[in-house]
């Protein structure tokens, strides 16, 4: 596995790109479920531009059986273009596949930590 010691940490490019949508939860597990949101965004944006909206939808079906007549899955829908939008305009380059992330607390202080895979490297 190579070492990349000039790029950045996944979780600080995490950070930067979702930190304010993550925000907008008030606990740690709301603040849980903006951040798993952030991430399916981002994983989403990973796919070929043709692919892409297919796989969206293919996620947003899964969600609504899981959650029927929730009406959160809207404003899911219309979060995750959002989010997809900012991905690919701030950080086209990063093929990284967020495998899993959570926040804790340390020394009273919010941390992320994220799990995540270089595509590039696994399609070499």
């Amino acid at each position: 596995m190579k070492q990349k010691c000039s790029n950045p940490k996944m979780s600080e490019i995490l950070l930067e790109y979702a930190s304010d949508y993550i925000g907008m939860g008030v606990t740690l597990e709301e603040k849980g479920h903006y951040l798993n949101s952030a991430i399916m965004a981002w994983n989403l944006s990973l796919f070929p531009e043709g692919e892409r909206e297919k796989q969206k939808q293919a996620t947003l079906k899964r969600l609504e059986e899981l959650t029927p007549g929730s009406k959160n899955l809207e404003i899911l829908k219309h979060n995750l273009a959002i989010l997809i939008k900012k991905k690919l305009t701030q950080f086209p380059e990063i093929k990284e596949l967020i495998l899993n992330a959570e926040i804790s607390i340390v020394d009273g202080k919010e941390c992320l930590y994220v799990a995540s895979t270089d595509l590039q490297e696994t399609n070499d």
